[in-house]
């Protein structure tokens, strides 16, 4: 007991149980670091949920920042798999982007969405529809009007 007090800056302090045996005391540490683990947990799946991408900001910025809180998500004993993190993706963009993700639910893991996600794609998406558009109303038939 008397390492584990040595090398613990304010045992009493931080609750570690000093009463009984070195066995208790050591499992009174682990209670407690797997309490403070569990919150870090928690706080991290939290600010991953939290995280919001705003229109024209950068988007290959957006993803790397859900990344790396994904791993420390992973890191910290999570267990998000890529379909959970593929949801995020999704739940985190605007509702401008509404008609483009209701498309992305299907089956298509994390860097499928992503890809198909990337502004640029959008952009030369959003230009063949204009210009189908375009042409789709060139050809529309004129009603006769019923003066």
């Amino acid at each position: 007991m008397g390492l584990l007090l040595f090398n613990t800056k304010d045992a009493i302090g931080q609750g570690i149980n000093i009463d009984g045996t070195a066995a208790e005391a050591w499992q009174s540490y682990i209670d407690i670091y797997e309490n403070a683990l569990a919150m870090a947990r928690q706080n991290a799946v939290q600010d991953l949920h939290n995280t919001l991408y705003i229109n024209n900001t950068d988007f290959d910025l957006f993803i790397t920042i859900l990344r790396k809180k994904f791993s420390n998500v992973n890191t910290l004993g999570g267990k998000l798999t890529n379909e959970d993190f593929k949801l995020i993706i999704l739940n985190a963009l605007p509702q401008s982007w509404d008609s483009v993700v209701a498309g992305l639910y299907g089956n298509m893991n994390s860097a499928e969405t992503i890809s198909r996600l990337h502004p640029g794609m959008l952009e030369s998406a959003e230009t063949a529809l204009q210009k189908w558009v375009k042409v789709a109303w060139h050809f529309t038939p004129q009603l006769p009007s019923t003066k």
